[in-house]
């Protein structure tokens, strides 16, 4: 396996919103927020790269939350009490 980790073509990758949120006692944190129209699968790696990218250029611990609508039916099976 190549060890080199390179990126040969430029990755274009946007969050939704971001902010940094200012704390008690001098401390940062970036707030990422994603919002999804459907579920799509592939997102998992472009959320991990968020916030490794994030934390690699800021250097402020980034929080990713990922909001999306609910219908009846998609309600139906995550609250599924069988």
């Amino acid at each position: 396996m190549d060890t080199d980790l390179t990126e040969i073509r430029p990755l274009e990758r946007h969050v939704d919103t971001l902010l940094r949120i200012d704390l008690a006692g001098g401390d940062c944190l970036l707030l990422a927020i994603e919002a999804q129209g459907r579920k799509d699968p592939d997102k998992r790696s472009s959320w991990a790269y968020y916030l490794d990218h994030l934390y690699a250029k800021f250097r402020y611990p980034p929080v990713l939350l990922v909001v999306w609508a609910i219908t009846a039916p998609t309600a139906d099976a995550v609250f599924d009490e069988s």
